[in-house]
């Protein structure tokens, strides 16, 4: 039997530091497309053929699928990207089909190249400046119509790519992106191509934080995780316990292991 402590309660405390800094643009995808980092980017549907769907917790309303279609924010200097800074996209996505095909796309106004992180060809994820993309082999990546969790990391001039938190490609060459000037993103999705959870950051996440990422659980509300709970209120139990334990909040009841 384990003593069960407040630490993870702290440790949540962290993960949602984690998760909250740098954050430019959260868009939980719950039946709208409104950015609930705080910032205001909120998303304008560019075409109608989107619809809400259940996100991977089951959840009706909770992500959105798109049949062709997606959004658009306005253009702002918040998505700059510098040369020597960081990046992080991130988002989960479902492809319902093998030719599905989604996309984050951040859009820099001047010449400069666009930043793209996308799935195509059965789930195959790539991310880096178009043209110029790192790109999972076919063999790393098998369809199967399920949630994953896609993730492009920029630092200074090397590019990453991560699959349900896991280290698939990266370009540590020192090649520097070519972005200068406000930017406006877009998301898009066509043959029933899912979305939920996309975040946008102006740093480099590292894959402990992308972890943290994966770990999270969907809600429907702004909150997403039980990190967002971790200096309310709460009643725990059973203690001690045998590695399963509840947390009550006021009337909402979360289950997980110690």
């Amino acid at each position: 039997m384990r003593q069960l402590t407040f630490l993870f309660l702290l440790a949540a405390g962290y993960a949602n530091a984690q998760l909250n800094d740098g954050l430019v643009g959260f868009w939980p995808m719950n039946s709208n497309f409104t950015d609930a980092s705080g910032n205001g980017l909120n998303g304008i549907a560019n075409v109608a053929d989107a619809q809400p769907t259940d996100n991977r917790s089951g959840n009706e309303g909770c992500a959105y699928r798109m049949i062709e279609g997606g959004f658009n924010t306005t253009t702002s200097p918040l998505l700059e990207v510098l040369p020597t800074g960081g990046l992080t996209i991130s988002y989960w996505t479902r492809q319902s089909q093998a030719n599905s095909f989604g996309r984050v796309l951040l859009q820099p106004t001047g010449p400069s190249l666009s930043i793209m992180l996308e799935t195509w060809d059965g789930g195959r994820p790539s991310f880096g400046q178009l043209g110029a993309q790192i790109t999972a082999d076919s063999s790393q990546i098998a369809f199967d119509g399920q949630w994953h969790l896609i993730t492009g990391v920029y630092d200074a001039g090397n590019w990453y790519l991560y699959f349900d938190a896991n280290l698939l490609q990266s370009d540590i060459t020192g090649t520097n992106l070519a972005y200068a000037g406000a930017a406006q993103l877009s998301v898009m999705g066509a043959w029933y191509t899912d979305f939920d959870d996309v975040r946008v950051y102006n740093q480099a996440l590292s894959q402990f934080d992308i972890g943290y990422l994966y770990e999270e659980q969907p809600d429907c509300s702004v909150a997403a995780s039980i990190a967002d709970e971790a200096f309310k209120d709460a009643t725990v139990g059973p203690n001690p316990t045998n590695g399963t334990f509840t947390v009550l909040f006021g009337e909402e009841v979360r289950t997980g292991r110690s």
